[in-house]
């Protein structure tokens, strides 16, 4: 397989047309028509994980958020982006992010099977095409409890006792007043008992 066909693989689970406009979704590192025989996945493209996809002998660096965000005025070691670009680009790793369009199509997802939601319609005007939909739930402490390693991995505000009727299961939050993540339109994200 191609890089080319891995990206068409990635746009049809998740289309990058329908990635957030200040995004930067897509091939960041990399030739269309090279040959692809080992991907390596992570969240972010740091220099531990640049470090073991060279180990792996990978020859995709696919990420969850994008090592560059805005239009680079030069590349050199100077700065981590840099830095992390040189030594991919240097070993032949391509960089792939699949970010707001994953959130979209692939993390809202999980987090709806995850907590039992049901969707009811659309939260808010910011979102892309289902980035946030409003759902039926149970009760914050429920919310809490099925997140898992929420309450572990990044610690509960302790206001876990009101009931919550309908919450907006999306990917990426936005926090509210309360540093509370919030979808667009204000909606409780999935999992705002926890702070993010």
């Amino acid at each position: 397989m191609t890089i080319e066909e891995l990206l068409g693989i990635l746009d049809e689970l998740a289309p990058r047309t329908e990635q957030l406009g200040w995004d930067n979704s897509g091939l960041l590192i990399g030739h269309r028509d090279r040959e692809v025989r080992k991907i390596y996945l992570a969240v972010d493209a740091t220099e531990e994980v640049i470090r073991h996809a060279r180990e792996f002998g990978a020859d995709v660096l696919l990420t969850h958020h994008p090592l560059i965000f805005t239009k680079l005025s030069r590349v050199s070691d100077e700065d981590f982006v840099g830095r992390r670009v040189l030594e991919l680009a240097e070993a032949g790793i391509a960089l792939i992010a699949m970010h707001t369009n994953f959130d979209i199509h692939g993390m809202r997802e999980a987090i709806d099977t995850k907590l039992g939601l049901h969707a009811t319609g659309m939260v808010g005007d910011e979102a892309g095409p289902g980035d946030a939909l409003a759902g039926s739930a149970g009760t914050c402490d429920a919310l809490a409890g099925s997140a898992g390693t929420c309450d572990a991995s990044v610690g509960s505000t302790g206001a876990c006792d009101a009931s919550v009727g309908s919450a907006g299961p999306c990917g990426g939050s936005w926090p509210g007043p309360d540093d509370t993540p919030r979808c667009p339109g204000g909606a409780p994200a999935a999992g705002a008992c926890c702070r993010r």
